[in-house]
């Protein structure tokens, strides 16, 4: 069977009318939970109302949103508001009403929020899928993700960032810039650089603008297309670059990364100003933070499948901090 690759960014915006009174609370400073990896992307389990099961962890989704499999439309509220995936196709989306959420010790009560049909995503994983978790709900903790131990943990957001558990000091810190919901931060491939690229755990794969094509041809090893799922469950080939290496910032290469393609017109129609998506694989570096209110991500460098094709751009400065 070939392989499905997976972009679920969707722009969808709430009515402030829906937002509701209520905030994320979190009691402790912080807590601990596993996860999953399918298809290269992190589940983890969550409570929306009397459901309980797996939500994606993406960071590129602008809320909490639910499945529509198992979430009614609120009655009385009809919505003609629409979202567009990544290829472009539209959608209209409902709204659900939530007495109770909870991931780890992060809960709220009592508001509104989108929902989508998520069957397509249960059918590739293979997974009860309740819901999205996103920005909206990231913002309030500092999430570590330790992606090769299946294990994360969530800090209070006013706490001070927390002590790494052995002792080190991250081997690099990566500052971002917040694009609405999306943390962006610089990169380059073949002959493009100062890239602004989103970071979006809920892409298996890196895509970038097809614009850049020419720029990236020349640096490709190989060339090929995939099949590249949407968050509104249409399936499109796009073309897919096995590129040279893929510079982030000032701090490292991947060597032989892989690109898709695809004209992301719906982003720049919502104003981002990006040149593509750095996929999940940024959180198999090894153990990875992200902190939108200080916005930046701290990495503890892991010694694993995808950190072998890792060189860094400075060693002398990484020695510095040892």
């Amino acid at each position: 069977m070939p392989h499905l690759y997976t972009i679920l960014l969707a722009i969808l915006f709430m009515p402030a009318l829906l937002w509701g009174e209520s905030k994320y609370r979190m009691a402790q400073e912080s807590c601990g939970l596993s996860f999953i990896v399918k298809n290269k992307l992190i589940l983890v389990q969550g409570e929306a109302g009397d459901e309980a099961g797996y939500f994606l962890f993406d960071t590129g989704a602008s809320e909490l949103v639910l499945n529509k499999r198992y979430f009614g439309r609120q009655r009385g509220y009809e919505s003609d508001h629409q979202y567009t995936d990544v290829h472009g196709h539209r959608g209209q989306h409902g709204y659900v009403f939530v007495s109770h959420f909870q991931w780890g010790g992060l809960e709220r009560d009592h508001f509104y929020t989108p929902r989508l049909d998520l069957s397509p995503l249960e059918a590739m994983l293979g997974e009860r899928i309740i819901g999205i978790i996103g920005y909206d709900v990231l913002r309030n903790v500092e999430t570590v993700v330790d992606y090769y131990t299946g294990s994360m943990q969530l800090f209070r957001i006013d706490e001070i960032p927390f002590p790494s558990a052995d002792g080190r000091q991250p081997d690099f810190i990566i500052p971002f810039q917040l694009d609405g919901h999306l943390p962006v931060i610089r990169g380059a491939a073949g002959e493009a650089g100062k890239l602004r690229l989103g970071v979006d755990s809920g892409a298996s794969v890196n895509l970038f603008e097809i614009r850049l094509r020419d720029k990236l041809a020349g640096k490709a090893l190989q060339q090929r297309t995939i099949p590249l799922l949407g968050a509104g469950g249409g399936e499109k080939r796009t073309p897919y670059f096995v590129m040279e290496n893929l510079q982030v910032e000032d701090a490292y290469f991947i060597h032989y990364s892989r690109v898709a393609l695809s004209d992301l017109a719906m982003l720049r129609n919502f104003g981002f100003q990006v040149d593509g998506l750095i996929g999940v694989n940024f959180f198999r570096l090894g153990r990875v933070s992200i902190n939108y209110r200080s916005r930046c991500f701290r990495v503890w460098l892991g010694q694993n499948d995808y950190t072998m094709r890792l060189q860094l751009v400075n060693p002398m400065k990484m020695m510095s901090l040892e």
